[in-house]
């Protein structure tokens, strides 16, 4: 995990893989695939970053109450 800035905490694909519980490679072929189902991310250089947001709105969009 990264220092915050104006994004806010960004963490590396393996910190996300680790959260979400599913493997990095299957981020990168989102990635690769520009899959509508990706979660969003910054990309400097060969750095690949997810802001805290991105994974916010991932989880919410993922997220199913009970009755639906």
């Amino acid at each position: 995990m990264s220092n915050p800035n104006h994004y806010g905490l960004l963490f590396d694909t393996k910190d996300v893989a680790e959260l979400l519980n599913i493997s990095q490679s299957m981020l990168a072929n989102d990635r690769s695939r520009k899959s509508k189902d990706m979660i969003d991310y910054i990309k400097t250089g060969h750095c690949v970053r997810y802001t805290e947001d991105a994974l916010t709105s991932y989880l919410q969009n993922r997220r199913i109450t009970a009755g639906e």
